[in-house]
């Protein structure tokens, strides 16, 4: 991979969600710099325009001591599922989704379009609960839960789902009225909640439901890395 002195002004952005742009590469290197991040198999499809941009997950994910799920395996389904999607090709905004493995949230899904925290249901099933409307920048908002659980195998049926509310209503007529955190607070929580709903009916169970051989396959092309046991600490002092 080319160093950054070599493509960049010899500086980068660390953004809150946990990754590094580099935001003024010379136009005419970009090609040899796609062939070099095609070597470890890298790209840079969907980082930029109005559709689903790459997802994130807790920078635990794998090996949190609390984890219901590896983030990493779903992350990686829904990227499968998202990239070059034909319906969501041209939403009213950029559009960011973020997977917390572990009840206690570790990965800012408050603060995405979507986010997904990790939980056990009452009968000791693995699923999320489903966050709409976060964001950051010049306006940041904290978003809000639509679904206490959803199981796991229902995730891309659901995201369907909110994304076809988005893409029905959202604003393409003022980019800063745009993302769906615009949406929310023009529909009410309530209202989108009973729309997604509504979408979702059309779909739970149908044929974009993840069956757990297909669960069981991506898990597979994720490994865990091997860290030394610590000791036990005693409690006491």
């Amino acid at each position: 991979m080319y160093q950054y002195e070599t493509i960049d002004r010899r500086y980068g952005h660390f953004s809150t969600r946990q990754n590094i742009q580099f935001n003024w590469p010379a136009l005419e290197r970009v090609p040899d710099i796609l062939d070099q991040m095609d070597e470890v198999d890298m790209h840079a499809i969907q980082n930029s325009g109005n559709c689903i941009r790459s997802t994130t997950v807790d920078h635990f994910a794998g090996v949190a001591p609390d984890e219901v799920l590896n983030p990493l395996v779903y992350a990686e389904i829904i990227r499968q599922w998202s990239t070059l999607h034909p319906a969501f090709a041209f939403l009213p905004r950029k559009f960011k989704i973020s997977l917390s493995g572990s009840p206690e949230e570790t990965a800012a899904v408050m603060a995405h379009d979507i986010g997904l925290n990790a939980v056990f249901d009452y009968d000791g099933r693995r699923g999320f609960t489903v966050v709409v409307g976060g964001c950051l920048g010049r306006t940041p908002i904290v978003g809000h839960v639509i679904r206490e659980f959803l199981p796991a195998a229902d995730l891309l049926t659901y995201l369907d789902a909110i994304l076809r509310v988005y893409d029905m209503h959202g604003r393409r007529d003022n980019k800063y009225k745009a993302r769906i955190k615009s949406l929310v607070k023009e529909l009410g929580v309530a209202e989108l909640r009973r729309q997604v709903e509504h979408e979702w009916s059309f779909r739970e169970g149908g044929p974009g439901t993840l069956p757990a051989g297909e669960i069981a396959r991506v898990e597979a092309r994720v490994t865990r890395p091997v860290y030394r046991a610590l000791p036990q600490v005693s409690a006491a002092y």
